[in-house]
């Protein structure tokens, strides 16, 4: 299978989709990567400016490569074109290039941050409910509520590591002198985060953190700040140097470990992070990672393993080797490549349905009601019963239409299309 893959931000996020990209293209998928922040900002900042001729040559070099789906980073596929390509785009990339798509969610905003399904613009949401659309998120309560608002092909995919860029390295090496640590943390600032770091600001803790201000407006963390660390060379060695990391999660992060854990652990730090579900399932606890539950266990155990190198040293050995074996970005590909199998058999089936029904409806309905076409569709019975309601009801054969869409309401309540032709019948 061929995957045009892209991301159109400039984050640590980037590095997630060149390692999901690289993954794929491991395991035999030809790739085409684009990094589309990069060559929209360069378009902007040239004297020429052409967005337009841009668009053209991008979905040009998409359509020759002609990719079987599309690897995307959050909703950047389906969301308006201008904040991808800037004002005067407001044409979504999926419909530009009009392939299905294989979305990784590893924040959880708008429009997910909501309470309900009723709450999204019901359009958005129809176009995300469709067979063309699957999904995986990091956390396990984030897949939950997305399957609260009708989104069903959404799958668990934690995060993990690159171990061509987090591995460990030679502790003695002079390299890592400007980075020896006791406790490391890097990264951004949260109320949360800034509250439990200041409890370790007098053992020896160094924060690489960007937005300074509010680092420095802390008056025990002041001391602790330095420039954030942007180059992921920089920052294995940074991890490599570190006695202790210590991750304290952001609220979106409700069961889920974020990138940090996985990277820390992975250059041989000692991972120690607030408690989350996700850390006792994908890890021994107090055997390969340490969990904390509150201000005053941080400090105890932060103090405790400064204390004791050589359990410190063991507990780091073990979770660097659980890393390396179970949670890298291949492995986790490896394991949802039969995922996006069905996934676009049943998406190529419903397009196939879809185009007959275009032509006659009634030949359509017959072909999707075969006995065993059923079988075949797991992802998607909720838009298998809404297009048989759909089609019955073309067909004037209305109370099998109701049937159907009672069928589809039943497994997705909040089936957008479905709600709609249930209100019509």
């Amino acid at each position: 299978m061929k995957a045009f893959a892209f991301i159109r931000q400039y984050s640590f996020a980037k590095y997630i989709m060149v390692d999901l990209a690289r993954s794929f293209r491991d395991l035999g998928w030809p790739i085409q990567w684009v990094d589309l922040e990069d060559i929209v900002r360069k378009e902007k900042d040239s004297p020429s400016g052409d967005m337009a001729a841009l668009v053209r040559t991008l979905c040009g070099d998409a359509e020759a490569f002609d990719p079987d789906v599309v690897l995307t980073y959050g909703l950047e596929y389906v969301c308006d074109g201008a904040q991808v390509f800037g004002e005067g785009f407001h044409q979504p990339l999926s419909e530009l290039l009009g392939r299905p798509a294989v979305h990784f969610l590893f924040d959880f905003g708008s429009p997910f941050d909501k309470e309900h399904a009723d709450e999204i613009e019901p359009e958005f949401l129809r176009g995300l409910q469709s067979p063309d659309f699957i999904f995986f998120c990091w956390d396990k309560e984030a897949v939950s509520r997305m399957k609260d608002f009708g989104l069903l092909k959404s799958f668990y995919f934690p995060m993990a590591v690159n171990p061509d860029a987090f591995h460990p390295l030679d502790k003695a090496s002079a390299s890592l002198d400007p980075y020896r640590s006791d406790i490391v943390f890097a990264g951004g600032p949260t109320p949360e985060r800034i509250s439990h770091l200041a409890c370790l600001a007098d053992l020896g803790l160094t924060v690489y953190g960007y937005k300074e201000e509010e680092w420095k407006a802390h008056p025990r963390l002041a001391p602790c700040w330095r420039p954030p660390i942007k180059e992921r060379e920089r920052l294995n060695q940074c991890y490599n140097a570190s006695r202790i990391s210590v991750n304290v999660t952001r609220p979106h992060g409700f069961t889920s470990l974020n990138m940090r854990v996985y990277e820390a652990m992975a250059a041989g730090s000692l991972m120690l992070t607030d408690e989350k579900s996700d850390a006792q399932e994908l890890f021994e606890v107090d055997r390969e990672i340490v969990l904390y539950r509150s201000l005053d266990e941080l400090r105890e155990k932060a103090r405790w393993f400064l204390a004791h190198e050589k359990e410190r040293r063991r507990i780091a050995e073990a979770g660097m080797k659980r890393v390396h074996e179970e949670h890298t970005y291949r492995s986790r590909v490896r394991n949802i490549l039969p995922v996006i199998d069905r996934f676009y058999r049943e998406r190529l089936l419903f397009q196939k349905i879809t185009e007959r029904a275009a032509q006659d409806p009634e030949k359509a309905f017959q072909l999707l009601g075969q006995s065993g076409i059923a079988e075949t569709i797991r992802m998607n019975m909720d838009f298998y019963a809404f297009l048989l309601a759909s089609l019955a009801e073309k067909t004037g054969k209305n109370h099998l239409a109701r049937e159907y869409v009672g069928m589809a309401l039943e497994i997705n309540p909040y089936h957008v299309s479905a709600r709609e032709l249930n209100e019509r019948l």
